[in-house]
Protein backbone atom coordinates (compact mmCIF):
# COMPACT_ATOMS: atom_id res chain seq x y z
CA UNK A 1 0.00 0.00 0.00
CA UNK A 2 1.49 3.60 -0.67
CA UNK A 3 1.01 5.73 1.85
CA UNK A 4 2.32 9.36 2.61
CA UNK A 5 3.40 11.28 5.62
CA UNK A 6 1.84 14.41 5.84
CA UNK A 7 3.33 17.78 6.30
CA UNK A 8 1.91 20.54 8.81
CA UNK A 9 -0.77 21.37 6.16
CA UNK A 10 -2.27 17.82 5.55
CA UNK A 11 -4.56 15.64 7.37
CA UNK A 12 -2.07 13.14 9.30
CA UNK A 13 -2.85 9.25 9.28
CA UNK A 14 -0.05 8.83 11.22
CA UNK A 15 -2.37 6.71 13.41
CA UNK A 16 -4.24 4.22 10.31
CA UNK A 17 -0.36 3.69 9.39
CA UNK A 18 0.52 2.42 13.34
CA UNK A 19 -2.04 0.32 13.34
CA UNK A 20 -1.25 -1.25 9.71
CA UNK A 21 1.96 -1.64 10.22
CA UNK A 22 0.53 -3.73 13.95
CA UNK A 23 -1.70 -6.05 11.32
CA UNK A 24 1.16 -6.90 9.56
CA UNK A 25 0.46 -4.56 6.61
CA UNK A 26 3.33 -3.53 4.46
CA UNK A 27 3.72 0.09 3.76
CA UNK A 28 5.24 2.46 1.09
CA UNK A 29 6.15 6.22 1.54
CA UNK A 30 7.07 8.36 -1.38
CA UNK A 31 10.70 9.90 -1.77
CA UNK A 32 11.25 12.87 -4.00
CA UNK A 33 13.90 12.16 -6.20
CA UNK A 34 16.21 13.29 -9.33
CA UNK A 35 14.13 11.05 -11.32
CA UNK A 36 10.84 11.64 -9.98
CA UNK A 37 8.64 10.40 -6.96
CA UNK A 38 8.94 6.97 -5.90
CA UNK A 39 7.49 4.61 -3.24
CA UNK A 40 9.73 2.97 -0.80
CA UNK A 41 8.75 0.53 2.19
CA UNK A 42 9.92 1.85 6.12
CA UNK A 43 8.92 -0.67 9.02
CA UNK A 44 7.50 2.23 11.07
CA UNK A 45 7.41 6.42 10.85
CA UNK A 46 10.33 5.99 13.20
CA UNK A 47 12.11 4.67 9.53
CA UNK A 48 11.07 8.16 7.97
CA UNK A 49 13.70 11.28 7.81
CA UNK A 50 13.41 14.64 6.70
CA UNK A 51 13.38 15.19 2.95
CA UNK A 52 12.45 17.80 0.33
CA UNK A 53 10.29 20.46 1.75
CA UNK A 54 11.41 18.92 5.09
CA UNK A 55 8.46 16.05 4.25
CA UNK A 56 9.07 12.80 5.83
CA UNK A 57 10.13 10.47 3.74
CA UNK A 58 12.28 7.21 3.24
CA UNK A 59 15.79 7.50 3.82
CA UNK A 60 18.52 6.28 1.07
CA UNK A 61 18.71 2.64 1.14
CA UNK A 62 15.04 1.62 2.02
CA UNK A 63 13.62 -0.49 -0.91
CA UNK A 64 11.60 0.47 -3.81
CA UNK A 65 8.49 -0.89 -4.07
CA UNK A 66 7.36 -0.96 -8.09
CA UNK A 67 4.19 0.92 -8.82
CA UNK A 68 2.41 -1.85 -10.10
CA UNK A 69 2.53 -3.63 -6.44
CA UNK A 70 0.70 -0.94 -4.65
CA UNK A 71 -2.88 -1.93 -4.78
CA UNK A 72 -4.06 1.18 -2.98
CA UNK A 73 -2.41 4.07 -3.05
CA UNK A 74 -3.36 7.46 -0.45
CA UNK A 75 -2.50 10.78 -1.60
CA UNK A 76 -2.75 13.89 0.56
CA UNK A 77 -5.38 16.70 -0.91
CA UNK A 78 -5.11 20.24 -0.13
CA UNK A 79 -8.34 21.01 -2.40
CA UNK A 80 -10.78 17.63 -4.03
CA UNK A 81 -13.94 18.22 -5.31
CA UNK A 82 -16.50 14.98 -6.48
CA UNK A 83 -15.19 14.56 -9.44
CA UNK A 84 -11.90 13.57 -7.83
CA UNK A 85 -10.09 16.85 -9.32
CA UNK A 86 -7.22 17.40 -6.73
CA UNK A 87 -5.13 20.15 -5.91
CA UNK A 88 -1.88 19.09 -3.70
CA UNK A 89 1.17 21.19 -3.08
CA UNK A 90 1.85 22.58 -6.53
CA UNK A 91 4.62 20.60 -7.34
CA UNK A 92 3.34 18.18 -9.57
CA UNK A 93 5.21 15.08 -7.93
CA UNK A 94 2.32 12.83 -7.60
CA UNK A 95 0.95 13.85 -11.01
CA UNK A 96 3.84 13.25 -12.92
CA UNK A 97 4.57 9.48 -11.05
CA UNK A 98 0.71 8.63 -11.51
CA UNK A 99 1.28 9.66 -15.37
CA UNK A 100 3.87 7.51 -15.86
CA UNK A 101 2.79 4.21 -14.02
CA UNK A 102 -0.07 1.24 -14.22
CA UNK A 103 -0.71 1.45 -10.78
CA UNK A 104 -2.19 -2.36 -8.67
CA UNK A 105 -5.37 -0.48 -7.69
CA UNK A 106 -7.28 2.99 -6.66
CA UNK A 107 -6.05 6.14 -5.55
CA UNK A 108 -7.39 7.80 -2.76
CA UNK A 109 -7.11 11.48 -1.78
CA UNK A 110 -7.12 12.46 1.84
CA UNK A 111 -7.99 15.83 3.07
CA UNK A 112 -10.44 17.26 5.43
CA UNK A 113 -14.01 18.06 4.99
CA UNK A 114 -13.56 21.91 4.68
CA UNK A 115 -11.08 20.92 1.65
CA UNK A 116 -14.12 18.84 -0.25
CA UNK A 117 -15.84 20.94 -2.30
CA UNK A 118 -18.99 21.02 -4.59
CA UNK A 119 -17.05 23.56 -6.95
CA UNK A 120 -14.99 22.36 -9.55
CA UNK A 121 -11.51 22.36 -8.65
CA UNK A 122 -9.50 23.48 -11.32
CA UNK A 123 -6.90 21.30 -13.04
CA UNK A 124 -4.92 21.63 -15.80
CA UNK A 125 -4.00 19.09 -18.38
CA UNK A 126 -1.08 17.14 -16.59
CA UNK A 127 -3.44 16.73 -13.54
CA UNK A 128 -3.99 13.45 -12.47
CA UNK A 129 -7.47 12.77 -10.44
CA UNK A 130 -8.37 10.58 -7.62
CA UNK A 131 -10.53 7.61 -7.40
CA UNK A 132 -11.82 8.30 -3.95
CA UNK A 133 -11.90 10.92 -1.34
CA UNK A 134 -11.64 10.14 2.49
CA UNK A 135 -12.12 12.97 4.91
CA UNK A 136 -13.06 13.03 8.48
CA UNK A 137 -16.40 12.58 7.84
CA UNK A 138 -17.01 10.87 4.52
CA UNK A 139 -15.96 9.00 1.83
CA UNK A 140 -16.60 9.57 -1.52
CA UNK A 141 -16.51 7.76 -4.47
CA UNK A 142 -15.91 10.20 -7.44
CA UNK A 143 -17.05 9.70 -10.89
CA UNK A 144 -13.58 8.11 -11.55
CA UNK A 145 -14.38 5.44 -9.02
CA UNK A 146 -14.34 2.28 -10.56
CA UNK A 147 -14.53 -0.34 -7.06
CA UNK A 148 -17.37 -1.83 -5.57
CA UNK A 149 -19.79 0.32 -3.66
CA UNK A 150 -18.08 1.71 -0.23
CA UNK A 151 -20.56 3.57 2.31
Amino acid sequence: MGVYAASSTEASLDLAWEALWARGTRLAFPRVGGDGLGFFEVPSLDGLVPGFRGIREPPAGAVAVPAEALELLVVPALGVDRDGNRLGQGGGHYDRFLAGVSLGGPVVGVGFAVQLTAQRVPTGPLDVGVDAVLTETQWVATSRWTGPNVP
